[in-house]
């Protein structure tokens, strides 16, 4: 249950990270091309990193339970 939660936390925080670059990037007024670039970029980065650390947080809460 806490790994199908955090997953839904993660992408959603990576959907937030890509609008968060997405609206910098038209406020600089950079290109169209770079700027969906960068959001994807910042999307699958961030979504990459949540879910390393929820891998480490269901290690954490699941414990080695094979003594």
């Amino acid at each position: 249950m806490v790994k199908a939660i955090w997953q839904l936390m993660s992408f959603f925080l990576a959907l937030g990270a890509f609008i968060a670059v997405a609206v910098d990037q038209l406020i600089c007024n950079e290109d169209l091309f770079w700027l969906v670039v960068k959001a994807i970029g910042a999307f699958f980065a961030s979504w990459l990193l949540l879910g390393f650390l929820g891998g480490l947080l269901e290690l954490v809460l699941e414990g080695d339970h094979s003594n």
